[in-house]
C-alpha cells in the first residue's frame, strides 16, 4: 500500500485489468479451468510489474542510509596494484 495509506491509480489499474480479463472470459463462456487458469496468468503478471516497480523504487531511493559502506569502502583492493608514493 502506498505512504498515507490511499490506494493509487495503479492500484486501479490493475483491480481494472483483473477484472477485464474475468469479464471478456465470461463473453466467451471459457470452461471454469480456463478461467482459472487464466486468472491466475493474469495475477502473476501483476505480480511481477508491482516487484519490477517495488525494486525499481527502491533502486532509486537515492542514499542507501547508514551502515552501508562508500564507494571507497566498496573495493578494498582498489589501491592494491598501485606502486607507492
Amino acid at each position: 500500500m502506498p505512504r498515507g495509506g490511499r490506494l493509487g491509480p495503479r492500484f486501479g489499474l490493475e483491480a481494472g485489468f483483473l477484472i477485464g480479463v474475468a469479464v471478456v472470459l465470461g463473453l466467451l463462456e471459457v470452461s471454469w479451468p480456463v478461467v482459472f487458469a487464466a486468472m491466475a496468468v493474469a495475477w502473476v503478471l501483476v505480480a511481477a510489474v508491482e516487484v519490477a516497480l517495488a525494486r525499481a523504487q527502491t533502486a532509486g531511493a537515492g542514499d542507501a542510509g547508514p551502515g552501508h559502506p562508500d564507494e571507497e569502502e566498496r573495493d578494498p583492493f582498489r589501491d592494491a596494484f598501485r606502486p607507492p608514493g
